[in-house]
């Protein structure tokens, strides 16, 4: 240890006279009171900074969830491009198989089909092709219902089954026109030509000239599924009422029929069919689409056939005075094979404002089959009169049918 040269100096004493000076309770207490006054101020802080600290925990919580998600879609949409068309076929295939997979639910099943579909035209054609077949001698078609159903729900897709219909394979065409077919009348929802793609359209009035029977079938039933939106294939579906297969001109007609007004112009040959064609179906089936195509024609060149007394009643039955067309409704009934010429305008009035006059049509309708005049053209009106609302008609509807021995549905 090494000392310091230097001698250690001791503290001065206060000077003489002056005493030494004691901090008096009194000072004292001040200084301790301002500290505990602070101290609840210091704790009133720390909840503040709790809920700061978890604002901030959350906000970057929320921020790091952002990412993921973020990081989660933009590897689904690089894996397409980054895969290329291996990763499409590979989810092409995944989706086909659970399509086809009768253990796998059904709500699975529905999204596989909503898949395919999205992947476009040449998937479809490609399930199409995958699933239905066409075999044997009297080429029988087979494509499974529940398939068929599932493609079929997929109606705002309607329009990638066009190219289906010119595929050079017979199955893939039928397939194709099959399921537009199950599609209804959702694939026009408006009552114009507009309201269905072009594409479509001009495929399916291609597709009626078809080879292949199934196709072509399928095909002109899906045009009279479309009603009057159809109307551009109307003069497409006129030749075909000459065709030599039955079932063809069986099935032009009733399209013919379900386009409507917009159809006049096959007024002329669909008489010509009615009168004149070996087959009694068609002939049949061609006077009930003659009712809906051209009804004021019919009505007016079988009022002028009418005896005046018929022709007085069917004037009657027009008349706007609801008391007077329903006694005429009923009264044309009494008449029996008289009022032959009554049958399109007791037709007409089966779609009157009034409830009456409707249910006296239908039972007039029933008098005169009873009576042996032919009514078999105005079955279509009364199936849909058995679904009217009013439940006088309704039943009136569903008597003639049961006469007629018809079903109260098409």
């Amino acid at each position: 240890m090494v000392e310091s040269p230097y001698p250690a100096v001791p503290p001065e004493p206060p000077p003489a006279g002056v005493p030494r000076q004691t901090p008096s309770a009194g000072a004292i207490a001040p200084h301790i009171a301002s500290q505990a006054a602070a101290e609840p101020d210091a704790l009133a802080d720390q909840p503040v900074n709790v809920v700061r600290i978890a604002l901030w925990s959350l906000v970057g919580l929320t921020a790091f969830l952002l990412c993921l998600i973020g990081v989660v879609l933009l590897a689904r949409h690089l894996r397409p491009m980054l895969y290329g068309e291996q990763w499409a076929r590979n989810a092409f295939d995944t989706a086909l198989a659970e399509l086809r997979n009768g253990d796998l639910p059904m709500e699975k099943r529905r999204q596989a089909a909503a898949t395919i579909v999205s992947f476009g035209p040449e998937a479809v054609a490609a399930t199409l092709d995958k699933t239905a077949t066409i075999v044997g001698q009297d080429d029988s078609f087979q494509f499974p219902t529940i398939i068929i159903k599932l493609l079929a729900e997929q109606t705002s897709a309607a329009a990638a089954f066009a190219p289906a219909l010119g595929s050079d394979r017979a199955n893939v065409r039928a397939a194709a026109a099959y399921v537009l077919r199950e599609m209804g009348p959702a694939i026009a929802p408006a009552t114009d030509a507009e309201a269905v793609s072009p594409e479509l359209l001009a495929g399916l009035r291609k597709a009626i000239v078809d080879p292949n029977r199934w196709a072509r079938w399928y095909s002109i039933e899906t045009l009279g599924n479309l009603g009057p939106a159809a109307a551009p294939a109307v003069p497409d579906l006129i030749p075909m009422l000459k065709h030599p297969d039955i079932q063809t001109r069986l099935r032009a007609v009733r399209a013919l029929g379900r386009i409507g007004p917009p159809a006049v112009a096959a007024a002329a040959e669909l008489t010509r069919v009615r009168d004149d064609d070996h087959d009694q179906a068609v002939r049949r089936a061609a006077g009930e689409a003659l009712l809906d195509v051209n009804l004021p024609g019919l009505l007016a060149a079988a009022r002028q056939k009418a005896p005046d007394d018929i022709r007085e009643l069917i004037d009657r039955l027009q008349s706007a005075n609801e008391f007077e067309s329903s006694s005429a409704a009923s009264a044309l009934g009494k008449r029996g094979l008289d009022a032959a010429d009554a049958v399109p305008a007791l037709a007409q009035a089966l779609q009157n404002a009034n409830k009456w006059v409707r249910a006296g049509a239908a039972d007039s309708l029933g008098l005169l089959a009873i009576a042996g005049v032919d009514v078999s053209m105005v079955i279509p009106r009364l199936q849909r009169a058995a679904r009217d609302p009013d439940p006088e008609v309704s039943a009136a509807a569903q008597r003639v049918l049961q006469r007629l021995r018809a079903p109260p549905s098409p």
